[in-house]
Parts: structure tokens; sequence; C-alpha cells
């Protein structure tokens, strides 16, 4: 058999510029590979050699979804401890798994001295979890726009380590702090699933022997680095209904509550459209819109059953008003609609109304941000100066690519120094 052997200069034209490109292509790959390699050791090396980057990266390597908050509790009291703090863990039970041990955790240099100012956030964050990563984004290869991902690490853990190494700079690195128990951290369980590690803080001895002289909180949770003059308050709706279960062959047997629960449905999610004097929700001038948010949705056992229950659960963030005023708008809307039928039920709570903080630092930006806080399940004294701030964006917690620039997290250790300064009046 004869072999046949091409002749490049015999190729069309069009196969001869294929090959050249294919041929030129060839060899950037290995370079491209070399490349991302390099970089990956560049950012390992970024991150291990920085002692906040790298309590950064540990922290999210733990997980620590809500109400499992017990092993990230128990690190962290001992990484303190072994910083010189002396720390106090505060049991919080998990109401169905009475057995599992987790803790609020408080440390300061000395015990016997009452804080000044407390730097506090939370250690639990939603599920699922979602392993450590860092990477240079899509548009730049510079330090601070590394990207520090995984679940948590803007909310809230870069809060945690930004505050911790906040703390040991002003104490161990500056003669500004005449008392090594003006500072205090608190860090608390179960805040993304309604505060109760901060309730149990809140109603504690331990908080009771300060009550009365501590002179500022400084709240972290993600504000896009800007100082917060305050956040909505927040209300809860459910709306339910009762029916009549039958085969789903027959429907005119039944009645369905997906059917008599739909029209109040439509009528409370249509309210973020309407102007309080078109009958929508309070509004005020900071906090603009009030907004509702029907999250979860329940009904019947199977589709070949016509549905004798259903229910939809509903949050409200608070924008101003009274709660009389949230009731009345939202009944009235709904009766308008046709969805206040024999079998519907209303349920309405107003948690709380939005609160107004600390927003004259100099050289902070300020926001108003819409979501809620712990700030709201902490009682504090009216003259208590409250503050909210944190490094990178809320809009991304909670999300598959949660984040936080590098360059930010480094700057929110000198920005929560500052807001302890202010406390302190320095």
């Amino acid at each position: 058999m004869r072999s046949l052997r091409l002749v490049p200069s015999a190729l069309p034209s069009y196969l001869l510029l294929f090959t050249s490109s294919v041929a030129a292509l060839s060899v950037p790959r290995r370079s491209v590979h070399q490349s991302l390699a390099r970089q990956d050791d560049d950012i390992e090396s970024i991150i291990t050699d920085s002692p906040v980057l790298s309590l950064h990266r540990d922290l999210i390597e733990i997980e620590s979804v809500t109400a499992d908050e017990g092993e990230i509790g128990q690190w962290l009291a001992e990484w303190l401890e072994e910083h010189d703090f002396n720390v106090t863990l505060q049991p919080v039970p998990v109401d169905d798994d009475p057995d599992y041990e987790r803790w609020n955790v408080y440390a300061t240099r000395d015990p016997s001295s009452a804080p000044r100012a407390i730097l506090t956030t939370h250690m639990d964050n939603v599920g699922p979890h979602i392993p450590y990563s860092a990477v240079y984004s899509n548009t730049s290869t510079e330090r601070d726009d590394i990207l520090l991902q995984g679940r948590g690490s803007v909310d809230a853990k870069a809060p945690i380590a930004a505050q911790i190494y906040a703390a040991l700079e002003l104490l161990d690195d500056s003669d500004e702090i005449s008392s090594p128990g003006d500072i205090a951290l608190l860090f608390v369980v179960h805040e993304e699933a309604g505060g109760q590690g901060m309730d149990v803080f809140s109603n504690s001895s331990l908080y009771a022997d300060f009550y009365d002289t501590i002179e500022g909180f400084i709240f972290g949770e993600p504000t896009e680095g800007k100082l917060a003059t305050g956040h909505k308050g927040s209300a809860s709706l459910v709306l339910s209904a009762n029916g009549t279960t039958a085969h789903s062959a027959y429907p005119e047997n039944g009645v369905s509550a997906v059917d008599l629960l739909l029209p109040a449905m439509v009528a409370v999610n249509g309210l973020d459209a309407l102007s309080p004097e078109d009958g929508g929700l309070p509004t005020s001038e900071k906090f603009g819109q009030s907004t509702t948010n029907i999250g979860v949705v329940e009904a019947g056992t199977a589709s070949n059953v016509v549905p004798g229950y259903a229910v939809a659960r509903a949050s409200i963030r608070v924008a101003g008003g009274t709660p009389e005023e949230f009731e009345e708008a939202i009944l009235a809307r709904i009766g308008l609609l046709g969805g206040l039928q024999p079998g519907v039920n209303v349920e309405f709570s107003f948690n709380n109304p939005p609160i107004n903080l600390v927003g004259d630092v100099d050289g902070f930006e300020t926001g108003v941000m819409n979501y809620g806080t712990d700030i709201v399940r902490l009682d504090y004294r009216d003259d208590a100066k409250m503050y909210l701030y944190g490094p990178g964006s809320i809009e991304v917690a909670h999300g598959v690519d949660e984040h936080v620039r590098l360059g930010d997290l480094e700057k929110a250790v000198e920005d929560y120094k500052a807001l302890v300064r202010d406390v302190l009046g320095l």
C-alpha cells in the first residue's frame, strides 16, 4: 500500500490557515497552565503570610451552619486564649437537640474590668457549606482584588477576622488604650435564624454587670465598607386557608385551599408597587419603601388530591409607620382583591421598627441597610452608641458566589479600629 504524503504547499489556503492557527495556539496553552499555577502559588503565599487572611481562611473552613456552631465556637475560644484573651463561653441550647453543645464566645484581656467598647458579630451562616477558595477576579490580577470565597466569607467571617485583628492591634501595638479591659469581643450563634444567641447574651448576668457603663457596640455585617446610618425593621405575615380534600378527578366534591389562598397571595405580592396613598405599605424618607417577600408556600399532600390546607409565609422589611398602619394596609388590599373569604386566615406580627445608628464618623461613607441584624435583639441604653459596619456586599451573602475582596477585608481592620476610637473618644 502506498503511503500518502501531503506537501504543505499543496494544502488549500484555508487549511494552511487552520493548521498554523492550531500550532500557534498549542504553545501558549502550556504557558497558560504555568501562569495559572504561579497565580495559585502567589495567592497561597499571600494568604499564608497574612495573619488576618489566614484567620479568615481557617474560619471559613469550619462548617458553622445555624444550630451547628459547636466546633467553630470551641476553635475560636482556643484561638483567642492562645492570643492572651480571657474567654467566657455562654451556652446556647438548640431547641430540638438539647444535648448538643454550642456557645456564644465573649473575650477580653481583663475580665475584672468592664468593657467600654464591644466588637460583635455572629459565627453561624446559612447552608450549605461551601469550601474556602481564593482566586483573582476576572478583571484584575491586583492583590487587593483577590476574591476570598466560601460560605460565610462575607457574612460574617470577614467581620470576625477583621474585628479580632482590630482589637489585637489596638491592644498590642498601640499606646492609645489605657486599660486592656476597654475592648471586648462578642461572637454569637443563631443570628441567621432568629437571634437566639444575642437573646441569651442580652439577658445574661455577664451583660448585666456592665449594662450601665458600656459606651458602644460595633456590629459586623456586610455594608460595602460603609457606615450604616440605620437599617429597616421587620414584620412577619402568615396566610393560611382551610379547604376540603377530594379526589382530583372529582374536584367539585372538594374546596381547594390553594384557590382560596391565591387572591391573598397576589394581594400581598403587589403591595410593593403601591404608594401609601394608593393602599401600599408605609414608607419613610430615610428608609424608602417597605417591601414584602413570600418566601415559603406549602400546600396539599399529592398532585391527585384537592388540597385541604395551604399556607404562605412572608417577610416584610419595614421602612416606617406603625403596626396598625401595616395591618390595615394588608387587610384592605387582601379584601379588595377578594382574598378575605371564609376559610382564609391572616396572621400579622410586627417584630421591630427601623433603627437609627451612629453615622457621623470622619472618614466613612454612609448608607442605609435594607436587612435586619442582631441589634434589635440586644437591650441597650438609649445613650449607648450603636454602629454597623463590615466589608463586602450583602448581595453576594447566602449565594453560591459569596466572597469578599482581599483589599476590603484588610481595610476593615483599620476601619474597625477607627470605630473603636470613636466609641472611646480617642
